[in-house]
């Protein structure tokens, strides 16, 4: 994986031949930054991003806002986003609030 940018607790690169956002720490940050940067990968016109929650300690209700976020954006253009590394736990969580319809998970 190729890191390009970085910027608080998640990078940019790319997995599994997509663009990816790594996310190294807690999953609990909803911001305009990480929003642009998302808007930055579509605006490329990448349709799938990958998630790779490995590095992920937990999730919370702001990493599911950012996740639903993600997914519109991503759906919007015909997109799809695949998760990797989440824990049966986060998995519960996504299932919970009923995201995992629109995502794809990505074992290594």
């Amino acid at each position: 994986m190729i890191i390009k940018d970085k910027s608080k607790n998640y990078l940019i690169g790319r997995l599994f031949d997509m663009p990816s956002v790594v996310v190294n720490g807690p999953f609990d940050f909803l911001d305009s930054g990480f929003d642009a940067r998302v808007d930055e990968i579509i605006g490329k016109g990448e349709k799938n991003i990958v998630l790779d929650m490995t590095s992920a300690h937990y999730i919370t209700a702001q990493g599911i806002a950012s996740m639903f976020k993600m997914i519109k954006k991503i759906g919007a253009v015909g997109g799809e986003l695949h998760i990797t590394g989440a824990t049966d736990d986060m998995q519960e969580i996504i299932e919970l609030c009923g995201l995992d319809e629109y995502i794809t998970y990505i074992s290594d």
